[in-house]
């Protein structure tokens, strides 16, 4: 019941008055005065706000500002340096963290000095003349009190200042001077590191493990603190090596073309480790896969000497000889802040203290430093509005970070004008690399290709001479005693002429790669061989070729990949090796697993010998995939440009409102991308390069019209550098130049003569290497060498084995015997 009335009041208002008797409807209209009243008397009114964006056409104009406004207020408290533990005579070579205690930390210096640092207190709590000489490095033992240090006095000593304030606990004597040492995370185990490395325990003298790989000496050793029974090194060698100490032998090595410097484990990520190398660059490795950096840090201009990550395994810090630290992403590759000061020199050791919150550096002036993470980071408690307020800015920033004003500001640092000296010569020596690099590989190409053919034509005649005085002795014969032929040159049989094959394979010569060679008495001189034009010939006819098949398992994709593979191939091989009409078909059948529609053996071959009536054996295909796996050193990522023009194709309808023309465009860019594939553009430029040039060629078609080059020029109108002024236009040339360059290649090819491919066919049937063909003499004579090396093999095994039981039944014999003699 809801009774509702009108109170006329003196003051010439009205008041509406509600009286309602139902529960729910009073829930509904109640509310709490904590939501319209404000906390202080200096806060403004709280009010009720509509959050529709219709409403507010301003918001991201005002997130802007306070963003802009945000950045700058960061760039101006930006005051990372915090202080500087003054004591040492010497500079700091050395440093260890304590793992269980935030404000401890251990340090060694030149002149023998090991001091533990009070960080909270900023002052000396212990100190002692440790070494004759630098003290190369220091640790934390896993008992809490007790630390390790080494140097060059060929001693490591243990010490506890609460038990023994001015002797060591224990020492170490050592044959060799020491370079590093650390602890093993739980077990009273320790590692040092000179001539070769030592593993010890802290109650025995003398090592319990010695493991040495090489006649060099060793800088760095550090344990694994997720995989404890790991151990890394690396040595003046330029090598990387791995050990694990269950089975007290060597994992892996890896040599890098300048020396390291230091090593460090991600806490979080057991098997990644970073490395601070001489060349400048830190490179971040999986000890599973290291044949390839999986990030490499750039922006130092000297040597690194140490690295060291954070507890969360997200960033990491790095001291070099430029006197500079700076502080880096794990997943970027440049460096987010960087620190340096008037009087520091250069930095020996880097770490992370153990909340991530605060850097310490020791470096050549004998100061211990100590570093705010954040650079502006406020220290000290902060209330909730506080934190809610740097919450909200921190995520205008990330929003906001990649228009231009807000990236420049982010980007600003002081830095001194020698290392912005040496980062400018630096860079020109990297413009100067790339532009060789890049001459390189437009026109080496060629001479890839003619090498291969030189290095095939004379190992073919090598292997034709051989194979004639093998023919000289015992004429070749067939199974069935008749002599063979090596060739067929027939055209298909005529049951195949109305087969579904495209018009470029029928009537094609089938070549017989069964058959055992003859060349008529002719000298290996007299052949005619195939030259490396000729041979390209052969193989973009075999790429056309695959893009023709009419099989629908073969996606665009497959097909793509299947011509990169071929093309891979035939940079190192030559096709007097391998035909190509056999590496077409293994290009297909690992493009097909490559690009996750895998086809079987059996059904491939049937769908193989439908379309191209190729009856290809089950070993001969497998082969022939592990021979173009090898060539390819086991690389089948494949990047193609159709992606890429999917991507563009979706942008530009956000440009243009003509979605028929942008379709056109996008279909017209698919045949560019067919030709392109049939060039040598893959090996020249990037899938997203090659795919621009595609759509802008399309885009010039008379039945299109659409102005390609405006649409680029407005997407990267924004693009900056820090090396140039004229920042936008610089780029734009150095890309409308590649973009003319693809083109010109994409109009300029020709599709490849059939007759003329068949013609280079004929040919090379005379000039193929008879050691690829199983039943060749040469190989006959190969595989007969092969077996008997496998059956003397087996033999000498044998006879050793039976060696051994002859000297075992000696012993027993001999054992029974002064047996028998004693009872």
């Amino acid at each position: 019941m809801i009774l509702l009335f009108i109170e006329h009041s003196r003051a010439t208002t009205y008041k509406a008055i509600c009286v309602i008797d139902n529960p729910s409807i009073q829930n509904v209209l109640s509310r709490s005065t904590e939501e319209y009243t404000r906390d202080r008397s200096t806060d403004l009114h709280k009010i009720k706000r509509n959050f529709n964006p219709a409403l507010h056409p301003f918001e991201k104009a005002r997130e802007y500002t306070r963003a802009l406004n945000a950045v700058k207020l960061e760039r101006l408290f930006a005051k990372p340096f915090i202080g500087a533990l003054s004591g040492h005579a010497d500079g700091v070579y050395c440093l260890a963290k304590h793992p269980q205690k935030l404000s401890t930390v251990l340090s060694g210096s030149g002149d023998g000095e090991i001091r533990l640092w009070d960080l909270a207190a900023r002052e000396t709590r212990w100190k002692i003349n440790a070494h004759k000489g630098i003290v190369k490095g220091v640790c934390c033992s896993s008992k809490g009190d007790s630390y390790l240090s080494c140097g060059i006095d060929k001693t490591v000593k243990l010490w506890n200042p609460s038990e023994s304030y001015d002797e060591p606990v224990n020492t170490y004597l050592g044959k060799y001077a020491f370079n590093a040492i650390d602890h093993h995370r739980s077990e009273p185990i320790f590692a040092t590191s000179g001539s070769q490395i030592d593993i010890w325990h802290e109650e025995r003298s003398d090592p319990i493990k010695t493991i040495k790989w090489g006649e060099d000496t060793i800088n760095t050793v550090k344990f694994n603190q997720t995989e404890v029974n790991v151990l890394a090194s690396c040595g003046t060698d330029r090598s990387i090596i791995m050990y694990d100490l269950r089975t007290n032998s060597s994992l892996t090595k890896l040599v890098l073309q300048l020396k390291t410097n230091a090593i460090a484990w991600n806490p979080m990520e057991a098997f990644n480790f970073a490395v601070a190398n001489e060349d400048q660059n830190c490179y971040i490795y999986d000890m599973r896969k290291m044949d390839i950096a999986m990030n490499v840090l750039k922006d130092h201009v000297g040597a690194l000497l140490d690295v060291d990550f954070s507890p969360t395994g997200e960033e990491l810090v790095t001291g070099s000889y430029d006197r500079t630290i700076r502080i880096f992403r794990a997943r970027e590759g440049r460096s987010r802040d960087v620190y340096h000061t008037k009087r520091m020199q250069r930095i020996f050791c880097v770490k992370y203290s153990m909340d991530a919150k605060f850097l310490l550096s020791g470096s050549d002036d004998g100061n211990v430093r100590l570093w705010k993470v954040g650079a502006s980071e406020k220290l000290g408690a902060k209330d909730y509005r506080e934190r809610a307020f740097l919450e909200y800015s921190g995520k205008l920033k990330d929003r906001f970070k990649n228009l231009p004003e807000i990236r420049r500001i982010s980007r600003h640092r002081n830095i001194p004008m020698e290392i912005k000296n040496a980062q400018k010569k630096k860079q020109i020596m990297l413009d100067a690399q790339k532009r060789k690099e890049e001459n390189v590989r437009k026109h080496s190409k060629k001479d890839l290709r003619e090498q291969a053919n030189k290095s095939g034509v004379e190992r073919v005649k090598k292997n034709i001479s051989e194979e004639l005085k093998l023919a000289e002795t015992a004429p070749p014969k067939s199974q069935n005693g008749s002599p063979t032929q090596h060739y067929q040159n027939s055209p298909l049989p005529q049951s195949h002429q109305n087969s579904p094959l495209p018009a470029s394979l029928q009537n094609s010569p089938r070549p017989s790669y069964t058959n055992s060679p003859r060349h008529g008495g002719v000298s290996p001189e007299d052949i005619q061989f195939l030259t490396a034009d000729e041979e390209m010939v052969i193989c973009q006819y075999y790429e056309m070729i695959i893009q023709q098949i009419p099989a629908t398992e073969f996606s665009e994709q497959m097909r793509a990949t299947a011509i990169v593979f071929m093309k891979r191939f035939y940079l190192r091989n030559t096709v007097m090796d391998y035909h190509p009409k056999m590496i077409m078909l293994a290009s297909l059948f690992l493009a097909a697993k490559c690009e996750n529609s895998t086809i079987g053996h059996e059904e491939f071959r049937t769908l193989m010998e439908k379309t191209s009536r190729v009856n290809l054996a089950k070993e001969t295909l497998f082969q022939l995939e592990l021979a173009l796996s090898q060539s390819m050193n086991y690389e089948y990522a494949v990047h193609h440009p159709h992606k890429s023009t999917y991507g563009l194709y979706l942008d530009m309808q956000s440009y243009s409102k003509d979605i028929k023309k942008m379709q056109k465009v996008y279909e017209k860019s698919k045949d560019h991308i067919k030709q392109s594939l049939l060039t040598d553009l893959t090996f020249l430029y990037q899938p997203s390069q090659i795919a621009m040039g595609c759509m802008r060629l399309a885009s010039r078609s008379p039945k299109i019209g659409f102005d390609f080059d405006a649409y680029i020029r407005e997407k990267f109108s924004g693009v900056q550098s820090k090396h140039s002024k004229n920042v936008s236009e610089q780029q734009l040339k150095s890309l409308f130049e590649i973009l003319d360059d693809i083109e010109k290649a994409i109009e300029s090819y020709t599709p490849v003569d059939r007759k003329k491919a068949q013609e280079y066919d004929l040919k090379l049937r005379s000039c193929k290497n008879p050691a690829k063909n199983p039943a060749s003499y040469i190989s006959q004579k190969r595989k007969a060498i092969e077996k008997e090396e496998r059956e003397a093999k087996r033999l000498k095994k044998q006879a050793a084995n039976k060696a051994y039981q002859e000297e075992l039944e000696l012993v027993f014999l001999s054992q029974d015997s002064s047996f028998k003699a004693e009872h």
